[in-house]
């Protein structure tokens, strides 16, 4: 079998490599001396400290060093890392002529970290230039000794613990890749956690609670350094509780359609050590709610929820470090439902206080005071609520509205005196008729009275806005008096009016106001004829006129007469705007009355008049008509107006004829008479009257004979009055018990 041939020069170092390899050694071989050189590391192993920062590696050459030879190097990792531990290298080394060692330098990196030695590979590589050959120790080793040292810091250096049961950290710091140990040097402190380590790390430890008063002192140590730890002593024991108390909100506060509220306090401890918590817990009609932890203990708050309608109560307790309970205080307050209030005022008034638009707590009582303004009245409230009462006392309600209600007064435009007449429907009787007089003031009081019988009945009492009246007043040993009053108060009729009675009567009542600017269209001198009857019959009344002369001055009248039985009436009373009197007299010891309206009108035949009724008991001290009468007559009234001059006559006649009939005459008779002035005249008959006027009044009076009076013997008395109008005189003449009708009148 053919085999390839070697050239020469490459069979001359193959066999010198072959010639190294059998012997096991470096040295070269007698072959070299034909001019091959080898190369190879002089050493397998080296080695430098890693603070050193170079390794120098020595690489030889064996055999011929006449030429210039180069060779590749180059490091491979092993436990060192190119980068962090050493600088690579990939490169050549160049052998000079004549130099058989050269030296190259691996750059060492060094670090802190402590760790173990590290080592990496260096080789011999191709190419080869020049003559010369790799071989031998083409490998060798490079370890970097680690010549770090190790520090350690624990951090904190020492820590002081309360006396009971506590746990912490202990931080180790060491120099990377150093191991440490911890141990304690005292049973009450614990290792828990990190017993060992390497570079940094954390110790947990546990400290047992100090069972005695005294401080004490003990520690930990990592890698020999010393942690120290005091542990205080147990203080003595606080048997002081604390105190809580509220600040928000106030006793008894008022809270507005809410659920939610935010309580506030303080709280403080006395003892020794300090407030460790408030607690707190609601309380209403829902049921009680379980303690919860309040925020912050000195100053505290919550936040509670839950309240309900009506009373709610949150109650609250602090506890201090030795678990001491405080006393627990509460603090109610009341969750209401509020709505607003509106107030109208209809007239001219106000409302104190103001509360319109105001939201006002449902179900709660409130005061509104309505006051009118000047001549104003309160007539009441209206809306959702109704009285009359200015004064309100009123419970709150949802959505409530309230009118105060105000008027004119009234009774501003019909105050003053009143007074009129009351009597039945049926017929006017003594005892169930009489005279009423009230006075009404500025606010609608009144006071009044009734003479009835003769006695003065008093009432008082307050009008109505609407002008009305009704009440009962006693009466001593009898029936009690209703009366009953309604005052015009528009005031178009100037009149109180009503009725009043007992049981045993129900009398009318009609009154005139007094005074009024009307009834000064009055004023002046009047004369009054009230006509005697035209019957034989003594108990249908007298034959004689009553007669009675009058003034009227602002508005009052002022009356004086003589009734036809020789009874003298007087009677001063204030006339209506519309003229009215009411014409009233009490008589014979109170057991009968003359009463009626009278009125002023401008008749053809009278200025006044009106129908009068004239009630007479059995009277025994009266010398006229002692069994008495009820009688009914029209009385008639005129102005009177004086003559003027001395010669003028008071009434339109010359001839005339003054007439007696009626009473105890047998007979009527005439007398011819002929007014020669204002007060005489010149008799014409037998019977020699005579006869004198009061020009001022135009009353008169005179004597005369009677020629058919039995036992008359002697000359008799009449007076009467003149009445202009009418153009007459008329009066009574008296006899023996009863009383003859005069008449002065024009000859027919």
């Amino acid at each position: 079998m053919n085999r390839p041939t070697i050239p020469f020069h490459w069979q001359r170092k193959f066999s010198m490599i072959l010639a190294f390899v059998a012997a096991g050694f470096l040295h070269v071989a007698p072959a070299t001396a034909q001019g091959v050189a080898i190369i190879q590391f002089k050493s397998l192993a080296y080695s430098v400290k890693e603070s050193a920062g170079k390794a120098a590696i020595t690489v030889e050459r064996f055999g011929s060093t006449s030429n210039e030879v180069m060779v590749g190097i180059q490091t491979v990792n092993g436990i060192a890392t190119a980068g962090t531990d050493y600088v690579a290298t990939n490169g050549t080394i160049t052998f000079p002529p004549g130099v058989k060692l050269v030296i190259f330098q691996v750059a060492i990196l060094p670090d802190s970290d402590h760790e173990s030695d590290e080592t990496l590979t260096l080789e011999l590589t191709e190419p080869v230039v020049g003559d010369a050959i790799i071989g031998g120790q083409i490998n060798a080793t490079l370890t970097i000794q680690d010549d770090d040292t190790c520090g350690y810091v624990l951090s904190p250096g020492s820590r002081t613990h309360g006396w009971m049961d506590a746990s912490s950290n202990l931080i180790v710091r060491a120099t990377n890749g150093c191991f440490w140990q911890a141990t304690n040097n005292v049973p009450w402190i614990g290792i828990l956690d990190g017993l060992t380590g390497t570079s940094n790390g954390v110790v947990r430890y546990s400290v047992d609670q100090n069972p005695t008063t005294a401080p004490r002192t003990g520690g930990i140590f990592v890698a020999g350094r010393p942690f120290t730890i005091t542990q205080m002593g147990r203080p003595p024991q606080d048997l002081t509780p604390p105190a809580v108390t509220f600040t928000a909100p106030a006793v008894n506060s008022r809270l507005t359609n809410t659920i939610a509220i935010e309580v506030r306090g303080t709280a403080s401890d006395l003892g020794t050590g300090g407030v460790a918590l408030v607690e707190f817990r609601l309380e209403n009609a829902d049921g009680t709610n379980a303690y919860q932890n309040a925020t912050d203990t000195t100053n505290w708050s919550a936040d509670v929820t839950g309240l309900i309608l009506g009373t709610n109560t949150v109650r609250v307790r602090a506890r201090d470090t030795a678990d001491n309970l405080s006393t627990e205080v509460t603090r109610s307050f009341v969750v209401v439902s509020a709505s607003p209030l509106t107030v109208r005022i209809n007239g001219a008034g106000k409302v104190a206080p103001v509360l319109d638009g105001r939201s006002l707590e449902v179900g709660r009582t409130y005061t509104l005071t309505a006051t009118p303004a000047t001549r104003n009245f309160f007539t009441g409230w209206s809306g959702g609520i109704t009285t009359n009462i200015a004064k309100l006392v009123f419970p709150m309600q949802t959505n409530l509205v309230l009118h105060a209600n105000f008027i004119t007064n009234p009774f501003v435009a019909t105050k003053g005196a009143y007074n009129g007449l009351f009597y039945e429907a049926a017929g006017i009787q003594h005892d169930k008729s009489g005279f009423f007089t009230a006075a009404i003031v500025e606010s609608g009081a009144f006071s009044a009275r009734a003479t009835r019988a003769g006695k003065v009945i008093p009432f008082s009492g307050k009008l109505g806005l609407d002008g009305n009246f009704t009440n009962s007043f006693p009466q001593p040993g009898t029936n009690p008096i209703t009366l009953r009053l309604s005052l015009d108060i528009a005031g178009a009729s100037a009149q109180l009016t009503g009725d009043l009675g007992d049981g045993n009567f129900f009398s009318n009542l009609t009154t005139d106001r007094a005074k009024t600017l009307g009834a000064t269209n009055f004023n002046g001198t009047y004369t009054l004829v009230i006509p005697g009857t035209n019957t034989d019959n003594t108990a249908d009344g007298p034959n004689g006129h009553s007669t009675g002369t009058l003034t009227v001055k602002a508005g009052s009248v002022s009356f004086i007469g003589s009734l036809a039985d020789g009874t003298p009436v007087t009677q001063n009373v204030p006339l209506s705007q519309d003229g009215h009197w009411p014409f009233f007299q009490t008589l014979y010891a109170k057991g009968g009355s003359m009463l009626g309206w009278i009125s002023f009108t401008n008749r053809t035949e009278d200025d006044l008049h009106g129908e009068l009724s004239w009630i007479k008991p059995v009277f025994t001290k009266s010398p006229f008509y002692s069994n008495g009468f009820s009688y009914r007559a029209t009385a008639s009234g005129s102005r009177y107006r004086p003559s003027t001059g001395p010669l003028g006559p008071v009434l339109n006649l010359t001839n005339a004829t003054l007439g007696f009939t009626g009473g105890n005459l047998i007979q009527a008779f005439t007398n011819q008479v002929v007014l020669i002035n204002a007060t005489k005249f010149l008799n014409l008959s037998d019977n020699k009257p005579a006869f004198t006027l009061t020009k001022a009044n135009g009353s008169f009076s005179g004597t005369v004979t009677h020629p058919n009076v039995p036992n008359s013997g002697s000359r008799a008395t009449f007076k009467g009055v003149v009445h202009q109008k009418g153009n007459y005189g008329a009066g009574f003449s008296p006899g023996i018990n009863e009383t003859s009708a005069v008449r002065l009148e024009k000859v027919p």
